[in-house]
């Protein structure tokens, strides 16, 4: 499931997920939730750490995240600035300005 807003951030961007506390698993469904956006590191990880919080949403099993990076074709500025490396990205180490992912990803998708 993609998104890039939740109840659980309240940033001003459309939940995307409605009644996402009582979203249903399936047998032979891998249900992944997938943190979406692009921005600074710090405003992302922390979307990341309470759109996939398993405080809040205990029945998170798989967690995703897109990366964007800069790319010739792309002429709108839509990537992140800068984007994470794979260390950041996997909580090895914090992003720029401190804050480090709580839970690893168990998706990366590089756009």
């Amino acid at each position: 499931m993609h998104q890039f807003g939740d109840a659980n951030v309240h940033d001003g961007v459309p939940f995307m997920i409605e009644d996402k506390k009582n979203l249903k698993t399936y047998d032979y469904v891998d249900l992944v939730i997938d943190v979406d956006g692009f921005g600074k590191q710090p405003v992302k990880v922390e979307k990341y750490n309470r759109i996939t919080d398993s405080k809040i949403y205990p029945f998170i099993k798989y967690r995703g995240i897109k990366v964007f990076f800069p790319n010739q074709w792309e002429k709108h500025g839509h990537y992140d600035k800068p984007p994470m490396n794979l260390d950041q990205i996997f909580g090895v180490e914090p992003a720029q300005d401190g804050p480090r992912m709580r839970t690893k990803p168990d998706l990366l998708i590089i756009c």
